[in-house]
């Protein structure tokens, strides 16, 4: 930003370039929302889940990054009868 007066007069030129800049984060701490249908992976990044009935299910997958911004996503499937 450069600033420039003329007796009563400012004038405020701000210039942005895109592409420039940029950041790269990394996760600090994942994990699965609790869910009675995981049998194993609850604290990894793949489950093993055993669903007890046909229907439709969710899971939810958490990230927090190192600036401390949460993340989550949902994965849903539906077990049919076979």
């Amino acid at each position: 930003m450069i600033e420039r007066s003329w007796k009563h007069e400012h004038v405020i030129l701000v210039s942005f370039f895109a592409g420039l800049g940029s950041y790269q984060t990394t996760v600090d701490t994942s994990w699965w929302n609790n869910d009675p249908t995981i049998i194993s992976g609850q604290n990894d990044t793949s489950i093993i889940v055993q669903p007890t009935s046909i229907g439709t299910y969710s899971y939810v997958f958490n990230v927090v990054d190192d600036y401390g911004c949460p993340y989550d996503t949902t994965v849903s499937f539906t077990v049919t009868e076979g």
